[in-house]
């Protein structure tokens, strides 16, 4: 699921519902997704497979996937200025995704994800705190990602043209400098570190969807 080769149709419909059982029902329709190519077998993006993922979180946690992230995860490191609704972010400073109309770049009057899209990318949060999340990933070390996860995101996998390979954490491009890329559908973020390298990229959606920042 993290390296995007499920294999399974990975767009699905998004709905508008807040509501807390919002994830579980959305994936109460994925008997319906058709199976493209055998699992591992190619990277094709797929939203859908962290959607899965967050539900066997509300399933194994007891409790919506929001409040579990932010007990194991947030609260733990300290990351009080990251949030996974409109309402919580509303009332403080905060970037806005732009899309680009005829008369240049202009304000979009969206919210990325409703809560069922929580999983794949629904965390707003500042720069300070994604350092903090950087820190806590770099002392867990293989608590976090065990040794065999990390050589499967440095390995990747095949990938289609626009991306020479699929790691754990984004796409790979081989060439006279190896680069580790992620680039939000949205066009609202691009990073590209060496491979290797020490970069704060993560999951980039976790940190911003839509140019949102705190």
């Amino acid at each position: 699921m993290l390296t995007h080769t499920g294999g399974f149709l990975g767009d699905i419909d998004d709905g508008e519902s807040w509501d807390t059982g919002a994830l579980a029902a959305s994936i109460g329709t994925y008997d319906q997704l058709p199976q493209l190519f055998p699992p591992d077998a190619l990277a094709s993006y797929n939203n859908a497979g962290f959607r899965l993922l967050g539900r066997g979180i509300e399933v194994v946690c007891g409790e919506p996937y929001e409040s579990a992230v932010s007990r194991i995860v947030l609260e733990p490191l300290g990351m009080s200025s990251s949030f996974f609704f409109p309402w919580e972010a509303a009332t403080r400073s905060h970037a806005v995704g732009h899309t680009l109309g005829e008369d240049g770049p202009q304000v979009a009057h969206t919210w990325g994800l409703f809560r069922e899209g929580m999983p794949e990318g629904g965390l707003v949060s500042s720069v300070r705190d994604q350092l903090r999340a950087r820190q806590g990933a770099g002392q867990a070390g293989d608590r976090l990602v065990p040794g065999a996860s990390a050589r499967r995101q440095a390995a990747g996998r095949t990938a289609g043209a626009a991306r020479t390979r699929a790691g754990v954490r984004g796409q790979l491009r081989r060439g006279a400098v190896d680069l580790r890329g992620r680039r939000g559908s949205d066009g609202a973020i691009r990073a590209a570190t060496r491979a290797g390298g020490r970069g704060c990229g993560g999951h980039a959606r976790h940190a911003a969807r839509a140019g949102r920042g705190l």
